[in-house]
């Protein structure tokens, strides 16, 4: 997993610069990743409909992209440094290859697909895409607009179906809130780019296989 951050102002280069530099990694091996996690400060908002077809065409090996706009932008700076950018033009990026080692699954939530309170645990797993009794290490990552009402009972129902497994997440930022997302298995290749765009609901990535993930609180 490497990461990286660009303050280019146009995004285009932007993106252009942090996919690259993420993808050498600080000991220059280039990586074919397979997911694309990105970040953008609002001022980027005529340009939002461009990020997923931007990622795919400098990283063409991705087939999964999710992220949101953020306040501050946090990431790697070019000379390997983290930085955080706040108010002015910013994009991050981290890539990963899982391998098969690690099923990766990604889902837009909306309010109507949430299953009921007191659904079953098959029924969540069904909607997130993974076996409703994991046997291996099972961790998720939730990006919820602020707009989503019913994000406490989202994540209320990943933490009673899969009480053993870890949780991240937060809430998207910014002059002009926005959620980004494509999945390969899910999306029509040719799909229009501003389809990529979300506005309300939720994204959720599960990592089911050989990966744990640890949690970090930082003020």
């Amino acid at each position: 997993m490497r990461g990286s951050l660009s303050r280019k102002a146009d995004l285009k280069d932007a993106i252009e610069e942090a996919v690259k530099a993420a993808m050498a990694g600080q000991e220059g091996e280039c990586m074919e990743p397979d997911i694309a996690i990105a970040f953008c400060s609002s001022t980027f908002v005529d340009d939002y409909s461009a990020i997923v077809s931007e990622i795919r065409k400098n990283a063409p090996s991705v087939t999964k992209v999710l992220g949101c706009t953020g306040y501050g932008i946090i990431g790697n700076g070019q000379q390997g440094d983290p930085v955080e950018v706040e108010g002015s033009p910013a994009f991050s990026v981290t890539l990963a290859n899982f391998g098969d080692k690690v099923d990766l699954q990604s889902t837009y939530v909306k309010t109507e697909a949430l299953p009921d309170g007191d659904a079953p645990p098959d029924e969540w797993a069904e909607l997130l895409g993974v076996p409703a009794f994991p046997e291996r290490n099972l961790s998720f990552v939730v990006l919820s607009d602020p707009s989503f009402l019913r994000i406490n009972e989202l994540t209320a129902g990943i933490d009673y179906a899969f009480p053993e497994a870890s949780v991240v997440g937060g809430l998207v930022s910014g002059v002009s809130r926005a959620l980004f997302y494509w999945d390969a298995t899910k999306s029509d290749p040719e799909e229009a780019p501003e389809l990529s765009v979300r506005q309300g609901g939720a994204i959720v990535l599960a990592l089911y296989g050989d990966v744990q993930m640890e949690l970090h609180i930082a003020q």
